[in-house]
């Protein structure tokens, strides 16, 4: 296991009891083995990964937005950011 899944799993409150086999324990009492342990590196992997794409949709959609009020008013280049913003913010919507 690498120190970047070990401090992803930290950072998560999992503390990893043993390499091989694989198990964490979590101080709410929850225990992981083998595979389900796996499956809890993987969840958290997938969190970050949401939690990255998401901010920067929102950085995006800002940076889109300010870019088409700087433009000119109904000119190509105000349609296009509007567009990016419209597109950032559809994407950010559940």
């Amino acid at each position: 296991m690498n120190t970047d899944t070990e401090q992803m799993l930290a950072d998560a409150g999992w503390e990893v009891e043993c390499q091989s086999p694989l198990e964490l324990r979590h101080p709410d009492g929850s225990f992981a083995s083998g595979q389900a342990a796996q499956c809890v590196i993987a969840s958290l992997r997938d969190e970050a990964c949401h939690d990255a794409r998401h901010d920067a949709l929102v950085r995006i959609e800002a940076t889109a937005s300010m870019a088409a009020a700087g433009a000119k008013a109904g000119g190509f280049e105000s349609h296009l950011w509007t567009e990016v913003a419209r597109c950032a913010r559809s994407a950010l919507e559940p």
